[in-house]
């Protein structure tokens, strides 16, 4: 195609577009007509390459604060949760605040710990969830609930979640909906008294019908008479 024809096809194309609706195509068919970027899509991938930067630090951070979370000073630990930049990084976000609310409540854990009502198991689970991010946070939860084994265990479980809520009230928010389900959990059998698993069959003899028993019963005589042959 000769240099006339291209700007003549150009032009054409251009005529035919409304400025007002089309104003993006106009710039798209002129940046193809000189062989050039548009700026604003050259700005876009500074502009992801800026938050991918943000994010890879961001990340770095958090990952820092977490592995130091109870060994730093608190006033330390604070300021560095504070530094972290998240403002264009939502899905940063809820991780970070579930950091910056159990710093603030940090000196509450080890009275926590010391609560007689306390079960150790589950104040382990709950400080190791907090300071993970909520995906991370859900497996170390469901990790503990398969753990219980006993209607014991659970009922020691559940008082010491609702003496939570009543004396440390903020702790207790931060993981509301697990402390909701433990609540509601049942264990159907005591692994105290059977070596199985931990939940009751929910099969019921009393629920056959007399067809099935009759059933029953032809098939265990037969069995029975298979027996006493093979024993003569």
């Amino acid at each position: 195609m000769s240099t006339n024809e291209a700007v003549r096809n150009y032009l054409q194309r251009a005529f035919s577009m409304n400025p007002v609706w089309q104003a993006a195509n106009l710039i798209d068919l002129r940046s193809r007509a000189v062989r050039s970027q548009r700026l604003d899509a050259q700005q876009a991938d500074v502009d992801l390459e800026r938050v991918a930067r943000l994010r890879q630090r961001a990340r770095k951070q958090i990952s820092q604060i977490q592995t130091e979370f109870w060994k730093q000073p608190l006033d330390q630990l604070l300021k560095q949760v504070d530094s972290v930049g998240v403002d264009q990084l939502p899905e940063l976000l809820p991780t970070l605040n579930r950091l910056r609310n159990a710093a603030r409540c940090r000196a509450d854990f080890p009275k926590m710990a010391q609560a007689p009502w306390m079960d150790m198991q589950l104040f382990n689970a709950f400080k190791e969830a907090v300071v993970l991010p909520p995906s991370e946070a859900g497996q170390v939860k469901e990790r503990f609930l398969s753990r219980i084994r006993s209607r014991a265990k659970l009922k020691r479980i559940q008082k010491a979640a609702a003496m939570m809520a009543t004396e440390f009230p903020v702790l207790y928010a931060m993981e509301q909906d697990w402390f909701t389900t433990l609540k509601k959990t049942k264990l159907r059998q005591s692994s105290d008294e059977y070596s199985g698993s931990t939940f009751e069959s929910s099969f019921d003899w009393a629920e056959l019908s007399w067809p099935t028993w009759i059933v029953i019963m032809i098939v265990i005589r037969a069995l029975l008479r298979l027996l006493a042959q093979s024993g003569q």
